[in-house]
């Protein structure tokens, strides 16, 4: 298996990814943090509530989507390097 079709494999495995950032919004009176989630959608901020139980996985999601790109462009390098004009 050549390494571009590795990298393609690679990122047919995620399967779930949310493109974003996870910040603390605010805080309650109990000191808890309230989170959010920070996006671009069609040219707009997007900020999108996110439960205090649900964090761990909107971050696993968020690190999905920077893992995609970055294979990506490794996969457009390895691409270009294969291309001959």
């Amino acid at each position: 298996m050549n390494a571009t079709q590795k990298l393609l494999d690679e990122m047919a495995g995620i399967t779930a990814m949310l493109k974003g950032k996870v910040t603390v919004s605010g805080r309650s009176k109990a000191g808890r943090p309230y989170y959010s989630l920070q996006r671009r959608r069609d040219g707009r901020n997007d900020i999108r509530y996110v439960p205090a139980e649900q964090v761990g996985r909107v971050r696993e999601l968020v690190r999905n989507y920077e893992r995609f790109m970055r294979l990506v462009e490794r996969y457009v390098r390895a691409a270009e390097r294969n291309s001959k004009f």
